[in-house]
């Protein structure tokens, strides 16, 4: 496997944007693009173990550190930053302008996208504005309905009357992640809730791109997006044809231990999407990319995509025979 990494200005005008791509030492096998939109307080680089097992297969992986993220940040104090106000619309169409790159890159190749926890909520904003340029995707760890996001984001505004943008408030905090451990009998420590597999926990707590507070105002983007993704509105808005694969671990209390998953999977049904497919891991917590059956998870998602670039190949055929 090969890794590049280069970057490209980003959205706000302001940053550029670092982004990797990880391809098979031979470059002519390669059949198909993956591109993934990372979780909240991590990068890119997490998913290189993922990108090595997908590169085996034919696979082309890619994925930005989103603003405030990873090397996208310019310094530790823009880590857990994105904008004073409004920031998740460069979250998504910095995403969208990775999508371009990649198209450029592999101009015959299929892009799916990827996006997981906050990456999803990105991913499925991505879906109602640029659907057209990608040909599947996969919602990984995501939330639905029955989150008090206005109550957060009302929070949020009055604690940024008094401290500001960027203060990093432990209330807030408290309030977004504090009884995700609640189902865990002795839970080793706060970020239990993120998977069984101790070793990727303490790599975690030693990784500066991971253990930064999110500022207000990224907290607030955080809470529209997952109320835009949410809303009556956002389903109707999902490209009907387009592949989609729900997977999340059954005791990931960010997708309600199972039940938001299925609640997102009837919101995109009941608009009519028909190529959706659920999968729950029911003994993984939220980063089922790391937990015990880490394997299983793989060699499922390696079977989705194979099934959908077969999909595809039948339709061109069909199409060619007319």
């Amino acid at each position: 496997m090969t890794e590049l990494r280069e970057n490209f200005p980003s959205s706000d005008g302001k940053n550029k944007i670092v982004y990797r791509i990880w391809e098979p030492e031979d470059r002519s096998s390669i059949r198909a693009v993956l591109q993934i939109s990372h979780g909240m307080a991590e990068h890119i680089g997490r998913y290189k173990g993922f990108a090595e097992f997908l590169t085996s297969k034919g696979f082309a992986v890619s994925g930005n550190d989103h603003l405030g993220h990873g090397e996208t940040a310019k310094n530790p104090e823009d880590l857990g930053f994105i904008a004073e106000s409004t920031g998740y619309r460069y979250l998504v169409e910095d995403v969208h302008q990775l999508t371009v790159i990649l198209h450029e890159r592999y101009p015959d190749k299929p892009v799916i996208l990827m996006g997981h926890s906050m990456g999803s909520f990105i991913a499925r904003l991505y879906l109602s504005h640029f659907a057209e340029d990608i040909s599947a995707a996969i919602i990984m760890g995501t939330a639905g309905p029955g989150s008090p996001v206005d109550l957060g984001i009302l929070i949020v505004n009055l604690i940024s009357l008094f401290y500001g943008e960027r203060h990093r408030s432990k209330l807030v905090t408290a309030m977004a992640f504090g009884s995700y451990n609640k189902k865990i009998a002795k839970p080793c420590r706060p970020a239990a809730w993120l998977t069984k597999n101790e070793t990727i926990l303490d790599e975690r707590d030693k990784d500066p791109f991971c253990t930064f507070i999110f500022t207000l105002s990224a907290y607030r983007d955080m809470f529209c997006m997952l109320g835009d993704v949410n809303s009556p509105d956002w389903a109707s808005s999902v490209t009907t044809s387009l592949p989609i694969l729900l997977i999340s671990g059954g005791q990931d209390p960010v997708g309600n231990y199972g039940k938001g998953v299925q609640k997102v999977a009837s919101m995109l049904g009941g608009a009519g999407v028909r190529n959706l497919t659920v999968k729950l891991f029911p003994d993984d917590r939220h980063e089922i990319l790391y937990d015990a059956d880490k394997d299983d998870v793989y060699a499922f998602i390696e079977g989705w995509l194979n099934k959908v670039l077969d999909g595809m190949k039948q339709e061109e055929e069909e199409e060619s025979g007319d």
